[in-house]
């Protein structure tokens, strides 16, 4: 017959707490700044300077392009008219 085994053991760990020394901590002499609700900026230009930059080139040519379109259109729209114009007296 054989012999019944006996469980084995588990080891336990036993969980050592270690102390952490801090440093001590040094306050800053420095001001503390109160809390301020938001400001506005100051305007560093004056509103209405007029200064040519490259975003004035963009606007202008922006601006070049919609005048030729809307002549474009403008022309179609009178060629149209008058093409219904010549074909409708004689119906």
């Amino acid at each position: 017959m054989a012999t019944a085994k006996k469980p084995a053991k588990k080891a336990v760990k036993k969980v050592v707490k270690k102390t952490v020394s801090r440093a001590p901590v040094r306050k800053s002499n420095a001001k503390v700044s109160s809390m301020q609700s938001f400001k506005i900026a100051q305007e560093t230009l004056p509103f209405l300077t007029f200064k040519i930059t490259q975003q004035t080139f963009y606007w202008t040519v922006l601006l070049i392009f919609v005048l030729i379109v809307q002549v474009w259109v403008l022309n179609i729209q009178l060629s149209v008219t008058d093409t219904l114009n010549s074909i409708t007296p004689t119906l």
